[in-house]
């Protein structure tokens, strides 16, 4: 069986979000601006290293011009060879006579310092010099010194195969067409993107504190209107406009909820009454029946009266069939499942003249005249629903006529109006029961649809009956999509009229 997951918090849910927000925000901005910085203290770097160079150039095409001989002593005059008294850099000890001279390369240490390596390199890429004592390898392919011998300087940084790390490389040509290099060691992008770790971390530790106490601010801010909603009256509350809605479906559920709770109340008080009514108007002929049996139990009981307490006897067990019965019925069409079960053509005007038929003993009884007018009308129904509906409404017409009454029953179809909007129309079959017996009070006329329901409570037992009579028409009426209605007045008679869907 899957477990319901527990409830998200809003504390938590907000915190999340303004953590997770706030560390985007703060990576991709450091990111940023963390290389940017990087790549511009580079660019400066490359033009202070250019600076130096073209700085040490200058001196060197300088000192080399003031110490040239004069052009017509050139083919004679020998090579210098130091003096006794001429102190030789240890630099300059085997320096070939392709080498720079001794006063170039003390020129050349007095320019730079010890962070700075320099490099003096032929137009043919030899190495001349090199701070570092490398003068192996052929500098001509170089990409700093091929650009330097075409457009006279360069400036770039690259990854150094032969030391294995990046480096920054100046280089310049000389007066002389040799080229000096210069080449600093630079911190690679890795290297500083490590060196960026601590400062994050602490940022991430004083973004996660700031967000909780963001967070919590926030969530009071945000449930404080949220707290003062009253429940029973939840549109009424000042809070979010963004919360109408739900408050809206809070609403209509709270009041159908209500509206449920007292259609339940009201159908537990119709079961109890029901169920009072039953057994009060089963217990009434039991006792009877029971208290007849008991005289005819008696010794000697005189003939005439044995038949009389058993046709006594007789009439109660027919009332209590007749009870049972009805509530049968009732039982039946409050089933859901029924809904179309048994409908069939039914011609209703034949079908209201033998109902009528049947009751002729009893408007005989109480001297009541019942006619029966009408024309041919088709409808789909349930045949023996539609009988008690013609019975009952009529059998209390009947019953509730003063002695010399007249019934009228009209069967027909007319037209009535479905939308007042739409001026549409749909045609209707209708039973009209008229009579001009004792009549129906307005309070009565709510009520007389109710189970167990009698108009006149004084007369009931006279005129018998079990009370459901019109509870079961109105159900029959329900179940075929139709209504009744009543129009009376004490006095004046009433008038029934069943509303009924045609085929």
């Amino acid at each position: 069986m899957a477990h319901a997951s527990a409830p998200r918090k809003l504390s938590t849910t907000i915190f999340g979000t303004i953590l997770a927000y706030s560390l985007v925000i703060m990576v991709f901005f450091g990111g940023v601006f963390a290389f940017v910085f990087y790549f511009s203290s580079e660019h400066a770097a490359e033009e202070h290293l250019e600076m130096i160079a073209e700085n040490a150039a200058s001196t060197l095409n300088a000192a080399g011009a003031s110490a040239a001989p004069p052009a017509s002593s050139t083919s004679t005059t020998a090579t210098a060879q130091p003096s006794a008294s001429t102190t030789v850099s240890p630099d300059a000890q085997d320096l070939t006579p392709t080498d720079p001279d001794t006063d170039a390369l003390a020129l050349l240490r007095s320019q730079f310092n010890e962070g700075i390596r320099y490099t003096l390199i032929d137009a043919d890429g030899t190495v001349l010099y090199d701070s570092q004592g490398d003068l192996d390898e052929d500098h001509s392919t170089r990409p700093e010194v091929i650009e330097a011998a075409q457009t006279g300087k360069s400036a770039l940084a690259r990854y150094s195969d032969t030391l294995g790390q990046d480096l920054l490389y100046a280089a310049i040509e000389l007066d002389s067409g040799s080229i000096l290099r210069l080449s600093e060691q630079r911190e690679s992008v890795l290297s500083f993107a490590e060196s960026l770790a601590f400062p994050l971390v602490v940022a991430l530790l004083i973004t996660t504190a700031l967000s909780s106490v963001v967070s919590r601010l926030i969530m009071r801010h945000l449930v404080a209107p949220l707290e003062h909603v009253d429940i029973t009256a939840p549109l009424d509350a000042d809070t979010y406009e963004e919360m109408r809605p739900f408050l809206a479906r809070i609403d209509a559920q709270r009041s159908q909820l209500k509206a449920q709770n007292q259609e339940l109340a009201r159908a537990e008080n119709l079961r109890r009454e029901f169920s009072a009514n039953v057994s009060h108007e089963l217990k009434t002929p039991l006792q009877v029946i029971s208290g007849y049996a008991e005289l005819l139990e008696t010794p000697g009981i005189p003939a005439a009266d044995a038949q009389r307490f058993a046709h006594v006897m007789g009439e109660e067990a027919t009332h209590m069939r007749e009870l049972i019965d009805d509530v049968l019925t009732l039982s039946r069409l409050d089933d859901p499942v029924l809904e179309n079960a048994g409908k069939e053509p039914v011609e209703l005007f034949a079908l209201t003249k033998a109902a009528t038929e049947a009751l002729l003993p009893l408007a005989e009884k109480n001297e009541v005249i019942v006619r029966v007018l009408g024309s041919t009308t088709e409808i789909v129904g349930n045949p023996a629903l539609l009988t008690q509906i013609v019975r009952n409404v009529i059998g209390n017409a009947i019953a509730y006529s003063n002695r010399g009454g007249e019934v009228t029953v009209l069967v027909g179809k007319t037209l009535v109006a479905e939308g007042l909007n739409e001026g549409l129309s749909a045609a209707e079959a209708y039973i009209r029961v008229k009579d001009n017996g004792i009549g129906i009070t307005a309070e009565d006329q709510e009520k007389i649809f109710e189970r167990f329901y009698r108009a006149d409570k004084s007369r009931s037992k006279e005129r018998g009956g079990t009370g459901l009579g019109l509870a079961i028409a109105k159900h029959a009426a329900d179940f075929h999509g139709g209504t009744i209605t009543v129009e009376s007045q004490p006095g004046k008679g009433a008038t029934f009229t069943v509303h009924l869907p045609l085929a």
